[in-house]
């Protein structure tokens, strides 16, 4: 990765206006037992099972990723589904994996005059081409401000008759 000026540490990330965070982050869902888990899922009991969720955990017990916001999580786990299915993946005992919410979005704002405001933050349980279901955040955020300068772009049309004139 090379940012502006050819640094190429990543140490200036949170220096921007906007950070988002978002990926696989692999953190699983704790101290329950799969069945406990798989019925707060058939019920709908999101903030039951959030309770036992790894990165809710480290974040209002220990305080990691203080500066970023996560949605509220009203979807079921992302995460261990037999592929080409939606049905989670408990058919080896030995290496059972409860459903957990691996796959998130988070995002942090530098300043106070920067807002990010979530939209929505959902998951698509309809796709099954991997183990994981893919989940989504819509943030609206300000890009400038009155005083700042805009660059406008002429539409394609007219720089496509432009090319073809000359």
């Amino acid at each position: 990765m090379v940012f502006v000026g050819g640094r190429t540490d990543t140490s200036c990330i949170l220096e921007h206006d906007y950070a988002v965070w978002l990926g696989d982050f692999n953190f699983r869902i704790e101290g329950i037992s799969q069945d406990k888990t798989l019925h707060y899922i058939e019920s709908q009991k999101w903030p039951q099972l959030l309770k036992h969720d790894q990165l809710h955990r480290a974040a209002f017990v220990e305080g990691a990723f203080s500066t970023f916001q996560e949605g509220k999580i009203e979807f079921p786990p992302t995460y261990k589904f037999v592929t080409g299915t939606s049905i989670y993946d408990t058919r080896n005992p030995a290496k059972i994996r409860r459903p957990s919410y691996c796959d998130r979005i988070l995002w942090r704002t530098r300043t106070d005059a920067r807002k990010a405001a979530l939209i929505e933050y959902t998951s698509h349980m309809n796709h099954q081409i991997s183990d994981h279901k893919p989940v989504t955040a819509v943030l609206e955020i300000a890009l400038g401000s009155e005083q700042e300068q805009y660059v406008v772009f002429d539409p394609i049309d007219r720089y496509d008759r432009d090319i073809l004139e000359r």
